[in-house]
């Protein structure tokens, strides 16, 4: 960024990355304004890859664009619902401006348990934590922790719950 101008206000459209793997690149070594300016010009010439629509909202994330990074997320689980981590980035979303509720909401939905990514189970867990469901925190954690048993750091999770809930000797256990 250049005097409060973007870049597609400085650099000729020819100039920006056209492969999308130079765009992931620019992101990942952390030149984000170039990247999201880079995904704006490729979209505008491409048609939509959801995989890379997805990079793109965590771009706006990471430069705090956190409602454009929402409406990118929410079109994503629309158009391509098998994007696991476009649920687990909007419900970071979602948490980071303060709705909770609406997060647990959406990693609750039929469409997302069916998915069966441990992933969104855990931050669900965790969500359901935060807001002091304790209970159902635990029946989850349980629930991952007999599909992957070698996991300390979920067995610590529902060891943190257990106590909270005076289940001591379960606690122990683990």
């Amino acid at each position: 960024m250049v005097r409060g101008k973007s870049m597609n206000n400085i650099l000729p459209k020819s100039e920006f990355p056209k492969n999308p793997s130079e765009i992931i690149k620019l992101h990942l070594d952390g030149l984000l304004e170039e990247a999201h300016d880079a995904y704006v010009n490729y979209f505008q010439e491409h048609d939509i890859d959801y995989n890379l629509l997805n990079m793109f909202a965590v771009c706006c994330v990471n430069i705090g664009k956190l409602e454009k990074a929402e409406k990118l997320f929410e079109a994503i689980i629309e158009h391509a619902p098998e994007i696991t981590e476009a649920y687990i980035h909007l419900a970071e979303v979602l948490t980071a401006t303060d709705r909770i509720e609406a997060a647990l909401d959406l990693l609750s939905m039929q469409q997302v348990k069916s998915l069966y990514d441990h992933k969104i189970e855990l931050m669900r867990c965790e969500l359901l934590g935060k807001v002091g469901r304790h209970s159902d925190a635990a029946k989850g954690l349980r629930q991952l922790c007999s599909n992957m048993p070698k996991d300390v750091d979920l067995k610590l999770k529902l060891a943190e719950i257990e106590v909270l809930l005076k289940n001591i000797n379960e606690a122990n256990k683990l």
